[in-house]
């Protein structure tokens, strides 16, 4: 899966704008490693790439994420336009 093309196919999302155009892989990364989500080498379509696993992304779900507990409550401490609170050093748009 192409992440970037994926957030680019959302219409009501931000990323086909992103600082004036679409957002890059390069943009992925740095905002990804503010929730320090890492990209690694990967085996992909028979080529070496840099990319994601979903296992990358598991730390960062468990910390910004709600538990089905609070979501079944109700509680809702969303901080970001996004959802999930936002990693130090990432504007506040």
């Amino acid at each position: 899966m192409d992440l970037r093309a994926k957030l680019l196919g959302i219409e009501d999302a931000p990323w086909s704008d992103y600082k004036g155009g679409d957002i890059s892989a390069r943009s992925i990364a740095w905002l990804l490693g503010g929730y320090d989500v890492p990209s690694g080498t990967r085996w992909i379509d028979g080529k070496t790439k840099k990319g994601y696993r979903i296992e990358d992304f598991e730390d960062a779900f468990s910390r910004y994420l709600p538990s089905k507990a609070s979501q079944t409550s109700g509680v809702n401490d969303y901080k970001g336009k996004t959802g999930v609170p936002y990693p130090s050093g990432t504007p506040q748009t």
